[in-house]
């Protein structure tokens, strides 16, 4: 009668087993869990080294023929992202000077599930989320930027690109 009163060995293993499974996935550290963190642990040069780097190929934001009207490789990538309406969702800025975190281009590479279309860049592994609060510092930056400097900044940086 005592016997009876006993899980079965096959359950009696999965009672123990399965605590222990999981128990045994918890253990130890993450290599570099400040790749996690929302901190823009690095120096970048948003437009090349992020924008440019993983968004301006020739399938996507290229200066030949850019996806959504989007040129995200030539000089003054500010000035087509600020203050500029989001070609595929109306009614939102690509930056938007009057809330930089609501701008539409953070939503895109931040989110899973944008308002409109899809995360980017697309079809590639997502920005970390150190690059993301590089590229909003950027974004912030760039939204509190006077559109007079930014036409200057413009000029110089399509000289340096004319200089033998």
């Amino acid at each position: 009668m005592a016997q009876s009163l006993l899980a079965p060995v096959g359950v009696r293993s999965i009672l123990i087993g399965v605590p222990a499974f999981v128990l045994a996935g918890c253990v130890g550290r993450l290599q570099d869990p400040e790749r996690f963190s929302g901190e823009c642990r690095q120096s970048l040069d948003v437009p090349t080294e992020v924008l440019g780097a993983r968004c301006g190929d020739s399938a996507c934001h290229d200066a030949v023929e850019p996806e959504s009207n989007l040129d995200l490789v030539s000089p003054g990538v500010a000035l087509r992202l600020r203050n500029v309406p989001a070609t595929r969702c109306a009614g939102r800025l690509r930056v938007d000077p009057a809330d930089p975190d609501g701008s539409f281009l953070l939503e895109k590479l931040g989110r899973d599930d944008p308002e409109c279309g899809d995360r980017m860049p697309l079809l590639a592994v997502p920005l970390s989320a150190p690059t993301i609060a590089c590229v909003r510092e950027w974004v912030e930056s760039i939204a509190q930027t006077d559109a007079g400097q930014e036409n200057k900044t413009m000029a110089l940086d399509h000289a340096r690109l004319e200089e033998p």
